[in-house]
């Protein structure tokens, strides 16, 4: 064997071994990169299925505040039909008060009304009494004429323009107030 052919099994061998070892290399690297590749794997499943429950999450707690948006909103308009109701009975009350308040202010009205009514009335009672005892004097001529017109003619006289004075006043009181006189021009 020469040189040369020694060489040349050499070199023949140091390709093969170079070839093995690249092989060898090759799968270690095919292995680690199918290592990396299912870790990677493994990790982006571990994302996706925590985006999942992040997402599951979100849409539960989206579920949930739907939920109480639409209570809230359904409270709110609970609260302002209560309020609304509870404003109707509290006007209800007020015009119901007042009415009341008003129908006393009627009746007192109507009471010193028909009271000024009573003592015109008991004046012009008191009148056609004078009236008839001056009347029944003069008949059994206890009162002479002379003496009968200077009596009956002033006592006529003062007693209607007293009553003529307690109408007119009667007529004057104010409609809402009684005790209050109008004006004679209004």
């Amino acid at each position: 064997m020469t040189l040369k052919q020694i060489l040349d099994k050499n070199t023949e061998l140091y390709k093969t071994l170079l070839l093995s070892n690249t092989r060898k290399i090759d799968e270690y690297n095919d292995a680690n990169t199918i290592k990396l590749i299912d870790k990677n794997t493994d990790s982006i499943n571990n994302m996706f299925s925590s985006i999942n429950k992040n997402k599951k999450e979100n849409h539960d707690q989206n579920k949930i505040l739907k939920n109480a948006i639409v209570n809230k909103y359904f409270l709110k308009s609970l609260i302002e039909n209560q309020l609304t109701q509870t404003e109707n009975y509290v006007d209800n009350l007020d015009n119901k008060r007042n009415g009341k308040y008003r129908q006393v202010e009627i009746n007192k009205y109507y009471s010193e009304k028909y009271n000024d009514k009573i003592i015109i009335s008991f004046y012009f009672v008191l009148f056609c009494i004078g009236l008839i005892i001056l009347l029944v004097l003069h008949k059994f001529k206890k009162l002479v004429n002379p003496y009968y017109v200077i009596i009956i003619v002033p006592y006529i006289i003062i007693f209607m323009l007293y009553l003529l004075n307690m109408l007119f006043i009667s007529y004057m009181h104010d409609n809402m107030e009684y005790n209050n006189l109008r004006s004679l021009f209004i």
